[in-house]
């Protein structure tokens, strides 16, 4: 089993969320070209409820998980495998 956690250090407002999700995608990719077959996806809290994210406004796709921009990877990676 695979279990990768994907924390708001990781994919930050600022960062392109494509690109980080690619690399971690393309990674699970190889893992399960060599075996693997069970992966498990941790993804970040909503980040309207962190402590930076009560002062600052937060992008809306990072508070509801159906318009969150990491939601298609996982599922994409279900479909094809």
């Amino acid at each position: 089993m695979v279990v990768s956690w994907i924390g708001i250090n990781d994919v930050r407002v600022q960062e392109d969320v494509d690109v980080c999700m690619t690399q971690l995608f393309e990674m699970a990719e190889m893992m399960y070209l060599t075996g693997a077959r069970h992966f498990i996806y941790i993804t970040v809290p909503p980040l309207n409820r962190t402590p930076a994210g009560t002062s600052t406004p937060v992008a809306p796709y990072f508070i509801t998980l159906p318009s969150h921009p990491m939601t298609p990877f996982p599922i994409r990676f279900q479909v094809h495998h």
